[in-house]
């Protein structure tokens, strides 16, 4: 016949007195704390989640980055030329686009690790980020630096094999088409 261990049962008493009911313990651990003001209290943004680079590599990919003006030419160290002189051709096929226009440089960047994660995780190969001209800018543009910026340095860049300004005929220096790898 196997004996149970004496548990002692709520609200009896032990050798430092009664042990506590799960309600008088929940009931302290709540005293001393204040409600929301329902007039202050509001919905926070969820942050993007953040690429992290697979366990298995010593260090960030690096880049061979050509860029003038309006062009732009990016391409991951031991990957292919050809895989760069795709994304110029004009019958390249996009399967996917995330647009820019209207959003700060901060918010594009969030967008843009966003989308290249979620295009990566479905498999797909060629993106387009339409990142404008910079026409209504003051100053230079600074949406498409800031997008090569996080493609290539940012926490992303492992999912990058190539960039490249789009052919005029699919956005010219307003887009970029990106190659990723799908992510394992």
């Amino acid at each position: 016949m196997s004996q149970e261990p004496d548990t002692p049962k709520p609200d009896e008493a032990g050798p430092e007195g009664p042990t506590p009911s799960f309600a008088d313990a929940l009931r302290d651990d709540r005293e001393g704390v204040v409600p929301l003001d329902p007039a202050k209290a509001g919905r926070v943004a969820p942050r993007a989640p953040r690429a992290v680079a697979p366990r298995n590599s010593a260090e960030a990919p690096r880049f061979r980055v050509t860029r003038d003006d309006d062009w732009v030419e990016v391409l991951r160290e031991g990957e292919p030329e050809d895989l760069v002189a795709a994304l110029g051709r004009d019958d390249v096929r996009v399967s996917a686009e995330l647009d820019l226009h209207g959003r700060g440089t901060g918010p594009a960047v969030v967008a843009v690790e966003r989308f290249a994660r979620e295009q990566a995780r479905r498999g797909l190969r060629t993106v387009r980020i339409v990142t404008g001209k910079g026409l209504h800018s003051e100053g230079a543009p600074v949406i498409r630096d800031a997008v090569v910026e996080a493609l290539t340095q940012g926490p992303i860049s492992w999912l990058v094999l190539a960039v490249r300004t789009a052919p005029a005929a699919i956005g010219g220096s307003g887009a970029l088409l990106v190659t990723v790898r799908p992510s394992s």
